[in-house]
């Protein structure tokens, strides 16, 4: 944690924020941004207008950054965030074969293949379009869909990703629904995740290593914490050598008021063994927590 300062006025300095005569480190105030940017993604626009013109007088920068980043999202809306597929009832009827399944074709466009992986919150299936390119199509598991936290947190995952323009960073094309199933599509990663490596040489390692850090990086600059970074979650391409690509943002952080790593049953998001000491605490967490993963 940073140092608190007992400045009076409005400073940055080295890991911490002074406001009002109040200490504010680095890392409470990116969760305050982070909460205000997920509330105000949702808020009416007269609402949101409120908002930003009452913290624009208590503090100017922070409301020209929070309006920077909600004009990035506005321009990234994907086809959930529309009024009409918020209205898509969960109940809605699976279409013929009863949901995912190999030979499936969603959005008139991809064919599911076969499943890749399945998590917590979902699975993960390789399709073909119709010139046989490969995409990597994330489904939110059926037994989720009537839990709108979940819903939330599979719908900032694509506005979040969305907005990342990075070759290190595993693209994320659109979004949908196929009955009552929400899912992403994304870039297909044919040489699987970093643990193939595990071994490797460190003059084959250190230059994956050095783009994965670059990565991350540019996840840094906008705004986003990813929380559960291992090598599970760092796919490979197939190329030699091999461009690692930075993937699975579905606990990523970008609220303050929901909590910091906590589900509502109070359980840990993370993997135990990259987790930092501030994110096993429960502290507010800032970029570092990812370095700490990183190391």
């Amino acid at each position: 944690p940073s140092p608190r300062s007992s400045v009076t006025g409005v400073v940055r300095g080295h890991g911490s924020w002074v406001s009002l005569g109040q200490a504010v480190t680095e890392a409470e105030r990116h969760a305050r941004l982070m909460g205000l940017f997920e509330h105000l993604c949702d808020a009416a626009p007269q609402d949101r207008a409120a908002r930003l013109d009452t913290l624009r007088a208590s503090d100017a920068a922070m409301a020209q950054q929070l309006e920077g980043m909600l004009e990035a999202d506005s321009a990234g809306l994907g086809v959930l965030e529309t009024e009409e597929a918020q209205a898509l009832p969960l109940s809605a009827p699976p279409p013929p074969g009863g949901g995912p399944g190999p030979g499936v074709v969603i959005a008139d466009r991809w064919t599911l293949i076969d499943v890749l992986g399945s998590g917590g919150a979902g699975e993960v299936w390789r399709a073909h379009d119709a010139a046989g390119e490969s995409v990597a199509v994330k489904f939110l598991r059926a037994e989720c869909m009537s839990n709108p936290r979940q819903i939330r947190r599979f719908r900032r995952e694509f506005r979040a990703t969305s907005r990342l323009r990075h070759p290190g960073c595993l693209r994320v094309f659109t979004e949908g629904a196929l009955g009552d199933r929400r899912y992403l599509v994304m870039e297909f990663a044919p040489g699987g995740d970093l643990n193939a490596l595990i071994g490797a040489p460190s003059e084959r390692l250190i230059p994956i290593l050095t783009h994965l850090a670059a990565a991350l990086d540019h996840v840094h600059r906008h705004q986003i914490v990813h929380r559960d970074l291992k090598p599970a979650n760092v796919l490979l391409t197939d190329d030699d050598p091999p461009r690692p690509l930075l993937a699975d943002f579905g606990i990523l952080k970008v609220t303050g008021d929901e909590g910091t790593q906590l589900t509502e049953s109070g359980a840990l998001i993370g993997t135990i063994d990259y987790l930092s000491p501030e994110q096993v605490r429960g502290d507010a967490l800032d970029p570092r927590s990812d370095l700490y993963a990183l190391g």
